[in-house]
């Protein structure tokens, strides 16, 4: 959750610098991908590769493999299982299981961006106001639904809204940041 606070806090702030729509996607890009890339490989090639029961080249030609580093690799939606790999752990199949974040986030780039090109992070009252709003759904789908309201764009709406409204703890925090008190004795 920390993450997600940061990352709102510095997502904001990196749209406000420089408020160019393009510019803002070409750092995220840069910024996610070229990790990401080198992750997944790494994962499906190196990992995959040791582990899996089949094979290599048997492993390596199936379309799961293939799927798992495409699809991961986009983003939307994530895969966590390669042939024949960690099939017996608690979580069977699971590679990478610390991939599953990523959609969330890119959701989170993509509320700033709107935010900004909307100028709606000029108006911090309007982003606070829909702060309060996530915040209310959020509270409507776990009384009314104890699974977590299904999924959204692959992504389960539980999760989705929780990990936004802590992106959003910390996008408002850089847009209120001339009146947040920070002191050693607030902190004590």
């Amino acid at each position: 959750s920390s993450f997600f606070v940061i990352s709102g806090l510095l997502i904001t702030k990196s749209f406000l610098d420089n408020p160019n729509p393009l510019a803002f996607l070409i750092k995220r890009v840069l910024r996610l991908m070229p990790a990401l890339i080198v992750a997944v490989l790494f994962s499906a090639v190196i990992v995959g590769g040791a582990a899996t029961t089949l094979p290599f080249s048997e492993y390596i030609s199936r379309p799961e493999t293939l799927d798992f580093i495409t699809s991961n690799i986009l983003v939307f939606p994530v895969k966590f299982a390669l042939p024949g790999v960690f099939v017996g752990n608690p979580y069977p199949s699971a590679v990478n299981g610390s991939l599953w974040t990523l959609p969330i986030e890119v959701f989170a780039y993509g509320t700033i961006l709107l935010l900004g090109v909307t100028r709606l992070l000029d108006r911090r009252h309007l982003v606070l106001f829909g702060f309060a709003f996530v915040v209310f759904m959020r509270t409507q789908v776990a009384a009314n639904d104890p699974h977590g309201g299904g999924t959204w764009l692959y992504m389960p709406i539980q999760q989705l809204q929780e990990l936004i409204v802590v992106f959003l703890i910390g996008a408002l925090a850089y847009l209120y940041r001339d009146q947040i008190v920070i002191s050693s004795g607030v902190a004590a």
